[in-house]
């Protein structure tokens, strides 16, 4: 531990005066948990020794400040007092082995007002800790006869990332990995750490998996079902696998959705005051077979909402547990008003293929007989999975050899509450199978259930009971429905005697018919007869079409060009080509009610956004809604789309980056007051519904957007305009009762950010739109109480600009900025472009009083891109008569 000789010199040894000031507290130390000095309880005195002022130690469990100062006696044998020094003990953990905690300091000081309290803030400030053989000394932490699993153990609280470079280790036999982001409302928490002991998540099955909590809710406001992820987790069981930088991916690997139709009718009901509710509130009931009888959870009437847990139970046992009751009215640990589907499903990533078993069911209904336990057996045949990108986890499992220690927490046999969700298989995973090209590989007589089979070397099954309709009169229409189908391939520049079995289907009703040796008893039954093949060519024909005319395109751009909905994946081959000169290339995606698509695309699909002035960028939009039946504010990311400008920049792999590249956030508070109001009837409201009223200053004036009142919402914007005018545009209206463009009733703020890689931390406010119900919130100023209220997080904005320009051009980055008058010239923004026509400069200009400062890039029309030779310092001097005084300068 180390302090600065100057900062000693002034506030330890001083300047040489004979008396100063010394706190006077000698008989204890004075402790408090805020600025705990006051001249009652350690009055100032003159000293003419040494002045001792110490931070005493204190137990950290009670946060207390503990301070103690006096002056020394002259005869004084205990303490040299003749001795200017600063005594410091430091502490130092190993799974904290860079952060150093102050444990206790004593001064002995003669600089006047050296006793200040504040003297050991400014200490710290000043103190610079220098790290030697701790690592060495650490490299064993534990006892080495018995297993370990060393873990990163951080928390962080609303941050896009979590960065950790903290790690501890427990008892491998009792713990595992775990990394969880928590979702509520504007809330976000990450953790990092060891699996809790008493956590229901020690009796996973199989390690390493992914964790997900959806609440799939009605939203009052909009008329529909909306879907929410609260929390993500990834458990893993060797040293270090829960690394932050899998964050980002968490929110990509599944998704789980109900039909509308099955919610509105289960658990919305048709609106009928009472309903059936069983009753059994104090425990779950158990059992290992129909497990529900009246006596156990009788069936009373209820007026408000039937929660119906399928709740967690120990595989172990092999149970079902139930719980169920009517809520009670004033309950504040639940919303009685709410209709909602929670559902908890794991996905085990070394399973294959790869599927969502549930894991919890918490239902919220006011349908009539909602509570019956029959209703998590229908849930589970009416859920669909999407299994999405787990890229990132299967990168880290192919470069991780998997542990073979056994531990306890892996070995639980399958619980029958949490069955695998075979019920609905998603159909995404079997392509068509008349896009499957021909190969070569597969032997003769083999057989196979899936187009990619022959590609993939891949045998696929899949059974089912017929539908009813063969069992019926047009079963002979269906060509019967006993039956075998085969598709059979011949490779014509071949062996044309050989056959490759491309896809066999069964119909069948005999016993144990659906065995999955089937397939290869009927190949290896099966009698192939050649026919009369001649006419057919050996090879394909080599006539060569000629190619079309086509004019070539001015400064070309290849651009990815695909579109999926649905789905949180999207893989894009497909190439197009435009002219650089209009355009860029992008990502967009969007996330609307419980549908992700990704356009990959060129900028004028989104017309507005081709005013942005360099590439490459990222926009945010963002829609933060007050939620009636929460009371709370939440956001939802609608629309993130990223601009790049080098030939195949809007590659997929980029997708995993982008629900995480920026947040902006709004404190409740002023959100209360400045968009919901009060809930008065009626309200002020600008009129401008027209079109936007631009000016280049304050440009509202009454004669262009009068008041009028308003008993609905008023929406307010700050329009987009094309950044070139420098105007500022403001629309305003109240919103028609009738109107069914917008949702009036939904209190919300819309906001669209911009940032560019070379100034990543700078976000630009691009578009904003208030749907409002307080007081005067159409006053225009409120835009620019906005932007001073906006917290704008920053995620994975490095990640994604980690690649600003093509790899095969050679590139210069330069710092890039111009300052006037000012004494330093602080720079972070940066620029790139090519490295065969420029180099990075830094200008520095006097005239008179004034200096200019320029930091960027050699412009193409100055002489001085004929130098020789860089690096080079340039120097440009005036040596001038001065008439006054007869002089050169």
């Amino acid at each position: 531990m180390r302090l600065p000789e100057s900062w000693l010199n002034t506030n330890i040894r001083g300047t040489g005066r004979p008396v100063r000031d010394c706190h006077e507290c000698p008989d204890a130390p004075q402790c408090g948990t805020t600025d705990f000095l006051d001249s009652s309880r350690c009055p100032i005195h003159s000293c003419n020794t040494t002045c001792r002022v110490s931070d005493t130690f204190n137990d950290p469990a009670f946060e207390l400040l503990c301070y103690q100062s006096f002056c020394m006696s002259s005869s004084d044998d205990q303490n040299d007092i003749n001795h200017h020094r600063v005594e410091i003990e430091g502490l130092v953990y190993a799974n904290q082995p860079n952060n150093v905690k102050i444990w206790e300091i004593d001064l002995y000081c003669r600089a006047d007002d050296c006793s200040s309290p504040e003297i050991f803030k400014e200490l710290r400030e000043q103190i610079n800790i220098q790290i030697g053989t701790l690592a060495a000394l650490f490299s064993e932490t534990h006892d080495p006869t018995v297993p370990q699993r060393r873990c990163y153990d951080c928390s962080c609280n609303n941050q896009p990332t979590c960065p950790c470079d903290r790690t501890t280790i427990m008892n491998a036999d009792s713990t595992y990995c775990l990394l969880m982001r928590e979702d509520y409302g504007q809330e976000h928490w990450i953790t990092l750490g060891h699996i809790s002991p008493d956590s229901t998540t020690v009796h996973v099955r199989d390690l390493p998996y992914i964790h997900l909590e959806e609440s799939i809710f009605y939203n009052e406001n909009r008329g529909r079902w909306d879907t929410v992820t609260n929390m993500a987790a990834y458990g893993c069981d060797w040293d270090l696998c829960n690394h932050p930088s899998l964050l980002n991916s968490l929110p990509n690997t599944f998704d789980m959705r109900l039909p509308e139709s099955w919610l509105n009718t289960n658990i919305r009901g048709s609106g009928q005051p009472v309903r059936d509710c069983h009753e059994c509130p104090d425990a779950p009931q158990c059992g290992t077979s129909d497990f529900l009888d009246s006596s156990r959870c009788p069936i009373r009437s209820c007026n408000t909402t039937c929660y119906v847990l399928d709740t967690f139970d120990d595989p172990a046992t092999d149970e079902l547990c139930y719980q169920s009751y009517c809520a009670r009215p004033g309950d504040e640990d639940y919303d009685a008003e709410i209709y909602q589907v929670d559902i908890e499903g794991i996905l085990y990533l070394y399973k294959q293929p790869r599927d969502v078993e549930l894991w919890e069911v918490d239902i919220y209904c006011r349908a009539d007989d909602c509570s019956r336990p029959e209703i998590f057996k229908e849930l589970k045949s009416q859920l669909s999975f999407t299994v999405g990108d787990l890229s990132a986890f299967d990168e880290v499992l192919s470069t991780t050899a998997r542990p073979t220690m056994t531990q306890p927490v892996t070995t639980n046999p399958p619980t029958a509450t949490n069955p695998p969700a075979t019920t609905n298989p998603p159909t995404a995973t079997n392509p068509p199978t008349a896009t499957n090209p021909p190969t070569t590989t597969n032997s003769p007589g083999t057989d196979s259930t899936a187009s990619n089979a022959s590609i993939f070397s891949e045998q696929c099954y899949q059974s089912q009971c017929a539908p009813e309709y063969l069992d019926e009169d047009l079963d002979e229409f269906y060509n019967s429905k006993y039956r075998i189908d085969i598709e059979v391939v011949v490779y014509l520049a071949q062996d044309r005697s050989k056959y490759y079995i491309w896809e066999m289907d069964v119909y069948c009703g005999a016993y144990n018919c659906t065995r999955p040796t089937m397939f290869q008893e009927i190949a290896d039954a099966l009698n192939y007869t050649i026919g009369d093949l001649s006419f057919f060519p050996l090879v394909r024909p080599t006539t060569i079409q000629p190619l079309p005319t086509t004019t070539a395109i001015k400064n070309p751009l290849k651009y990815y060009s695909c579109e999926c909905t649905s789905s949180t994946t999207c893989a894009c081959t497909s190439f197009e080509v435009v002219s650089l000169d209009d355009t860029y290339c992008i990502i967009a995606r969007e996330h609307r009610d419980q549908d992700i698509s990704f356009n990959f695309t060129y900028l004028d699909y989104y017309a507005s956004y081709n005013y942005i002035l360099e590439a490459p960028f990222v926009v945010v939009e963002e829609t933060i809604s007050y939620d009636e039946r929460t009371a709370r504010w939440l956001t939802a990311t609608n629309l993130v789309l990223y601009g790049c400008n080098w030939n195949s920049c809007n590659k997929s792999e980029l997708i995993s980056l982008l629900p995480n590249t920026f947040q902006m956030r709004l404190p409740e508070t002023w959100l209360n007051t400045s968009i919901l109001g009060t809930g008065r009837l009626v309200r002020d409201c600008h009129e401008c519904p027209d079109a936007p009223q631009c000016g280049t200053t304050d440009f509202l004036d009454s004669s262009r957007c009068p008041i009028h009142s308003c008993n609905t919402t008023c929406r307010v914007s700050d329009t987009f305009n094309d950044p070139a005018f420098e105007l500022l545009c403001y629309q305003s209206f109240c919103i028609s009762s009738s109107d069914d463009q917008n949702d009036i009733n939904h209190h919300r703020v819309e906001i669209e950010g911009l940032t560019y890689a070379s100034e990543p931390n700078d976000v630009k406010i691009w578009e904003i739109d208030l749907y409002c119900r307080a007081d005067n919130c159409s006053n225009p100023e409120v835009f620019k109480e906005l932007r001073e209220q906006i917290n704008i997080q920053i995620g994975t904005l490095a990640a994604l600009f980690n690649e600003t320009h093509d790899p095969t051009i050679p590139q210069r980055r330069c710092y890039d900025c111009d300052c006037f008058n000012e004494i330093n010239c602080n720079c972070t923004r940066t620029t790139i472009k090519s490295a065969n026509t420029t180099y990075c400069l830094i200008l520095h200009k006097d005239y008179d009083e004034d200096r200019w400062i320029t930091l960027g890039h050699l412009g193409l029309d100055s002489s001085r891109v004929h130098i020789r030779d860089l690096p080079y310092l340039l120097l440009e001097e005036s040596i001038s008569y001065n008439a006054t005084t007869g002089r050169w300068n």
